[in-house]
C-alpha cells in the first residue's frame, strides 16, 4: 500500500512538472512544421486515413490527366506542323500566282491601250 501511495505521489509530481513545462512553453517559438505535425493528433486516425486516401486518388488522377494532356498537346502540335506548314506554303504560292496574273492582266491592258492610241 505504501508503494502504491509513493507511486501515486511520484505520478502527481511528474504531472505537475509536465503542467509547469506546458505553462512555460512559448507558442511564438513554434514553427509551422510543428503546428502541422500537431494537427495529426487532433484528427482521428480513421479520418486521417480517409483524407490520405482521397489525396492519393486526386494525385493519381492529376498525374494521369497531366500525362494525357501532354500526349494530346504533342499530337496536336505535330499534326499542326505536318498539315499546317505545307498548307500555308501552298496558300502563299497561290496568292503569289494570283498577284502575278493580276500584273500580267494589267500589263496586257496597258499594251492594248498603247496599241489603240
Amino acid at each position: 500500500a505504501e508503494e502504491e501511495a509513493e507511486e501515486e505521489e511520484q505520478a502527481d509530481v511528474e504531472s505537475e512538472e509536465e503542467l509547469d513545462e506546458e505553462d512555460e512553453y512559448d507558442i511564438s517559438n513554434e514553427t509551422i512544421f510543428e503546428r502541422l505535425a500537431a494537427v495529426k493528433y487532433i484528427i482521428a486516425p480513421e479520418t486521417r486515413e480517409q483524407i490520405s486516401t482521397q489525396i492519393s486518388k486526386l494525385t493519381s488522377i492529376g498525374g494521369s490527366l497531366f500525362n494525357k494532356s501532354g500526349n494530346f498537346l504533342w499530337g496536336a502540335a505535330t499534326t499542326a506542323l505536318l498539315i499546317g506548314v505545307p498548307l500555308s506554303l501552298t496558300i502563299l504560292a497561290e496568292q503569289q500566282l494570283i498577284e502575278l496574273e493580276k500584273q500580267f492582266s494589267l500589263q496586257g491592258e496597258q499594251n492594248n491601250d498603247l496599241l489603240t492610241a
